[in-house]
């Protein structure tokens, strides 16, 4: 099973467009120092090649303010984000609790 480096949905569509840059790299030896990311979805290319060091930086460019709000906090609060997720017992039957129609979560007083 692959593990992908986003927690933004979507991620193997682009994960097959990184497993190409990656291999692009390599075969024409180069090391750039920073990838653009204009159109980016679930930011897979540019976190898959800043974790592989084949980058030095990543510009990130995206026109959902909510991703692109929440990569901003990824880098500016990331010690503290860690500190929530670890916090958070994430079991099984929560995650599948919250992914339930916003209907069934009013049932139960969380909407």
């Amino acid at each position: 099973m692959k593990i992908y480096l986003t927690p933004l949905r979507f991620p193997e569509i682009e994960s097959r467009l990184l497993d190409y840059i990656e291999r692009l790299i390599l075969s024409n030896k180069i090391q750039p120092d920073v990838i653009i990311e204009p159109f980016s979805g679930s930011d897979t290319i540019s976190l898959g090649l800043l974790a592989s060091n084949k980058v030095k930086k990543a510009l990130i460019n995206g026109i959902n303010p909510f991703i692109t709000s929440f990569a901003r906090a990824i880098f500016k609060y990331n010690d503290e984000l860690v500190d929530k997720i670890q916090k958070v017992n994430a079991i099984l039957e929560k995650y599948k609790l919250f992914n339930q129609p916003k209907k069934e979560l009013s049932k139960i007083g969380l909407v």
